[in-house]
């Protein structure tokens, strides 16, 4: 046999299996571009301080994703997903929970097949995936709707009262984020009924010779159901040893429950959140509950989008608890869709804090939180132009 020919033969067996693997599995690469022009503000300050009117070019949650499946047989499949963070205003501000590193977003490699899917990775909890689609901003931006409705309204950010960087926990709202070291079961649909559930590993786990032992672990569920124009659902999330209000034994856990009903053109939802955090080492402790209400109104290429929130004022022993800490929101938007990838939208949002409440944008905040007591009770405020484009 002629050797070149020879040669080929050889290769052609050593890669065809890998060949044949690379046909049947299927890769898809997606992303979203989203920037706005906004002018923002924050005053009102307790201590007379403010965050004077200035202009910013942000990126609301835009990023880079690839995905792909392999048949595995007998109805079973492989998957991964690897999504990324963009700046795509050049500053880091993006919402992503590792800024802009590769696979800072949704991250994850598993199994599904008609008993469900699991994953291992970086993922959204059950209670964040459990109302983020309800929002009618999409979660980004200075409109998210998280904005009072995720996070307490702590005078510092958690970071600074005493995080534990160990807890999986990746911003200063510990609920309605991305869990790391994250385990999850996604079972299938049983007439419009679903269940998530996950598990963040306790990697942060105390050495033997430390004088407070910590354990910080994470856990969240959800079920749901969608049928018709309804949709229902309740989650719940709890860490454990966070650092949230100080360092030493904690406790924090959310509930939440939602409702959305479609009527033609018109989306209603309603949400309603319960939050407490139990310090154990310190003693502190603090309640606070919030509800919204959310509207999407579709008239052709036009999308007209508005929610309400509030907060009450919290409870309990905590320093961060009292009178005066509640707050409101409002969010009023217009969006027109250039083609069914690109949209241009404007909107305008304030926040209301109460003179002892800091609440801050839910994506791209401007720094009441951040800001610790100078800016406490200052409310934020902005209106923006923007261009979406998915891809």
């Amino acid at each position: 046999m002629n050797k070149k020919l020879m040669a080929l033969a050889v290769t052609g067996a050593l890669f065809a299996p890998a060949a044949a693997m690379a046909q049947a599995s299927n890769v898809v690469v997606y992303g979203i571009m989203d920037v706005d022009l906004q002018v923002v503000s924050a005053t009102g300050s307790t201590a007379g301080n403010s965050i004077p009117s200035r202009e910013k070019v942000d990126s609301n949650s835009s990023r880079l994703g690839f995905r792909g499946e392999e048949p595995l047989g007998n109805g079973m499949s492989a998957w991964f997903q690897i999504e990324s963070g963009i700046n795509g205003d050049g500053s880091g501000s993006n919402g992503a929970t590792l800024g802009s590193a590769l696979g800072s977003r949704n991250t994850g490699v598993g199994l599904k097949g008609s008993w469900g899917t699991m994953l291992y990775g970086l993922w959204d909890t059950p209670l964040k995936v459990s109302t983020v689609g309800l929002d009618p901003f999409g979660d980004v931006g200075i409109a998210a709707y998280c904005s009072v409705l995720c996070g307490p309204s702590f005078n510092l950010p958690l970071g600074n009262a005493g995080l534990n960087t160990s807890s999986n926990i990746s911003s200063s709202q510990p609920f309605d984020t991305r869990a790391a070291n994250s385990v999850q079961y996604w079972s299938p649909n049983w007439s419009g009924f679903s269940g998530r559930l996950q598990y963040s590993a306790n990697e942060g786990k105390s050495n033997s010779n430390v004088p407070v032992q910590l354990n910080p672990y994470e856990w969240s569920a959800s079920v749901s159901y969608a049928g018709g124009p309804w949709y229902l659902s309740y989650a719940y999330q709890r860490y454990s040893d966070s650092g949230a209000m100080a360092a030493g034994h904690e406790t924090d856990h959310d509930g939440r429950a939602a409702v959305s009903y479609v009527w033609n053109a018109l989306t209603a939802t309603a949400i309603y959140d319960s939050q407490d955090y139990s310090n154990g080492t310190t003693g502190a402790t603090y309640h606070r509950n919030a509800w919204m209400g959310l509207f999407t109104y579709v008239i052709g290429p036009n999308t007209l989008r508005a929610f309400y929130i509030h907060a009450n004022n919290a409870t309990g022993s905590s320093a961060f608890a009292g009178p005066n800490t509640g707050a409101n929101s409002f969010a009023l938007g217009w969006g027109y869709a250039l083609s069914k990838r690109t949209e241009v939208y404007t909107l305008y949002t304030a926040i209301d804090n109460h003179s002892a409440a800091a609440y801050d944008f839910g994506s791209n905040p401007i720094g009441v939180k951040s800001g610790g007591a100078a800016f406490v009770g200052a409310s934020p405020k902005g209106g923006l132009l923007g261009i979406k484009h998915v891809f």
